[in-house]
């Protein structure tokens, strides 16, 4: 009960929060910034895997769509702000007015970290444009209803496969995830997408859209 009620005081505690500001964060700013190569990134991106919101995919588990009975690795995909891939591409009035109020809050979120108007409103745009690729790459909603094209059971081998560019044998061993039986891939072809990305798009495109996200989570 003690911790308990030691858990909800730090939570109800404004004022210290208040007090602290950014400095809870600049440590996990401070790794985003070190990031000089392709292997930094990937380094830091597997050591994200237990934060399991801040990188674009996550290793999980599941219940084994051929026996429920059992619970096996999974990888999922990840990465998007906004609630789902349509929200990205739809033409509607509606959509279009929350991508500009997505565009206003990251831009607002950016400035209370720190950056300053002009460069909180180029981190909205790249957060937008990269985040627009790997929703290209995700599954509707449509057809994440459909149980066949949302499990691909896989050997880590195959995995390799589809995105090389990853150390899944780094994320597999930090998270004490055995490798040895199958693995659900719900989404291959944003693997694909992903290592795309982890290979092309340019590193200061994945230290803004980092930094954004670990403000968003926090």
């Amino acid at each position: 009960q003690k911790r308990l009620g030691d858990f909800y005081s730090s939570c109800m505690n404004t004022s210290a929060v208040d007090a602290a500001g950014l400095k809870p964060l600049q440590p996990l700013r401070a790794r985003i910034a070190a990031v000089k190569t392709r292997e930094d990134l990937v380094a830091l991106l597997v050591s994200l895997e237990p934060d399991g919101v801040l990188a674009p995919t996550r290793v999980a588990s599941t219940s084994d769509v051929d026996d429920a009975g059992q619970i096996i690795a999974a990888v999922a995909p990840g990465g998007l702000s906004l609630p789902e891939r349509d929200y990205y591409f739809r033409d509607d009035a509606a959509s279009k007015a929350i991508r500009d109020a997505f565009g206003e809050y990251v831009a607002n979120a950016m400035q209370l970290a720190g950056e300053s108007p002009e460069t909180s409103a180029a981190t909205a745009k790249t957060v937008f444009a990269f985040e627009s690729t790997l929703a290209q790459a995700s599954l509707t909603l449509v057809a994440r209803r459909d149980p066949y094209q949302t499990h691909h059971k896989m050997t880590l081998a195959q995995l390799k496969e589809l995105a090389p560019a990853y150390d899944w044998d780094s994320a597999f061993r930090l998270l004490k995830v055995p490798t040895t039986g199958p693995i659900d891939v719900s989404q291959p072809n944003f693997m694909k997408t992903f290592n795309q990305q982890l290979e092309s798009a340019p590193l200061d495109t994945w230290k803004t859209w980092l930094r954004w996200r670990v403000v968003n989570s926090r």
